[in-house]
């Protein structure tokens, strides 16, 4: 009854880390049921004190080696905004069969007469395909959950120039890991711990989305809930004469919105529909909105206008990066920051994930040698000024060429 138990709670636990990391908390379960009872804090753990002596497919040291290698990429991968996006379709299927896999070695790798004791044989094999498929399925309902919390950050921070994907990608590593530990240490306290946090994240991605829909005012024209900073009706097209200006994270703002024309362009900035101000999912200049089913670059003017607006605030940024530039080393990251902000997101929020990551692996290159030339005095107050420069150019005429195709 102990295994098996035990073997419940690690299913459970593992379901909240298998969300975060499909190969990380794999690798570390085939090392700690390897070797485990042979450390100091994990020695005394009964559930590690049944492995077998001799090791099975899954502890298997080409096993636990292939494991490690993908969990390094995995890693080094997650750190990329524009990678983990053009990997999340099979990510979340990816995590749900590695963590079947995992439960189905965790079962099979323990002392088969322990074993025998607790479940017999004729319900061995039932037990392990059940909880192996219960685990699946809870791995991919909380991916599911995860993948729509990060949704939420991904609108507020689109390109991670901020560094919020970036820092929740440390965080899910560190969870992934330390929190696999710890499962095996306090089963049961981890597996509440991990039900508090997926209810959290839950509850947060609800209050967002009930947030949004109650900020909707009706249409005066036909009573359709319409958001604050729509310029028209997504049902009726009725003009909205009351539109709220746009915050920097695509809200809705407490005044309003003054020139018409230049909200429109705004909310095709944050990404958001220039007409009934709904959020545009994809990564994508060809797309139809889906509440008023519109293009946002459909017109020739309204591209021209987008593009100029943005040309025009290069002379401005420019200027704001030289000053930057002129505080060695420290004034480098800000100065990326602003210029990113100010002339690259506005582009890169439209490129498809493969395209955005192709140019970032190039300017990565380049802007590594205008780092070093920041260092030096005098000729490094243009380094920033040259980084903006070149990065705005290359996402420009990415978008260009996406809205011209």
């Amino acid at each position: 009854m102990e295994w098996e138990l035990n073997a419940i709670l690690y299913a459970l636990g593992a379901a909240g880390l298998f969300s975060a990391r499909a190969f990380l908390p794999a690798f570390l379960t085939a090392l700690m049921m390897r070797y485990g009872d042979r450390l100091p804090f994990l020695g005394d753990v009964e559930f590690l004190q049944a492995t077998g002596r001799e090791p099975s497919w899954f502890t298997s040291n080409w096993t636990i080696l292939a494991l490690g290698v993908l969990a390094l990429a995995e890693v080094a991968a997650s750190k990329s905004p524009d990678l983990e996006e053009w990997m999340a379709a099979g990510y979340k299927w990816a995590k749900s069969g590695v963590a079947a896999l995992t439960m189905l070695g965790v079962l099979q790798s323990g002392d088969a007469e322990f074993i025998e004791d607790i479940i017999p044989v004729a319900q061995a094999g039932f037990v392990d395909t059940a909880l192996s498929v219960c685990l699946a399925a809870a791995v991919w309902m909380l991916a599911s959950l995860r993948n729509g919390f990060m949704s939420l950050v991904a609108m507020a921070d689109p390109d991670g120039v901020l560094g919020i994907r970036t820092l929740l990608s440390w965080f899910e590593d560190i969870w992934a890991g330390i929190g696999m530990i710890f499962l095996f240490l306090y089963p049961v306290g981890m597996a509440i711990l991990i039900v508090a946090v997926m209810a959290a994240l839950w509850a947060t991605a609800k209050w967002h989305e009930l947030r949004d829909e109650k900020s909707k005012r009706p249409c005066a024209a036909c009573g359709e809930p319409v958001f604050p900073s729509a310029l028209h009706c997504p049902e009726c097209d009725a003009r909205h004469e009351e539109a709220c200006a746009i915050g920097f994270f695509g809200q809705a703002l407490d005044r309003p919105a003054g020139d018409r024309g230049a909200t429109a362009l705004r909310l095709a900035e944050k990404k958001r529909c220039p007409r009934c101000a709904t959020r545009l999912t994809r990564r994508a200049t060809d797309q139809e909105c889906p509440a008023c089913g519109r293009r946002p670059f459909a017109g020739a003017a309204f591209v021209s206008d987008y593009d100029k607006g943005i040309v025009a605030r290069l002379p401005k940024v420019l200027g704001i990066s030289a000053l930057f530039s002129l505080v060695p080393v420290l004034g480098l990251i800000p100065g990326v920051i602003y210029y990113r902000i100010a002339l690259v997101a506005p582009f890169i929020g439209y490129l498809p994930a493969g395209r955005s990551l192709l140019l970032k692996i190039l300017l990565k290159i380049t802007l590594l040698l205008l780092i070093a030339l920041q260092i030096v005095p005098g000729a490094g107050i243009v380094a920033v000024p040259l980084m903006a420069l070149l990065s705005y150019g290359l996402y420009r005429s990415a978008w260009r060429a996406s809205v011209s195709g």
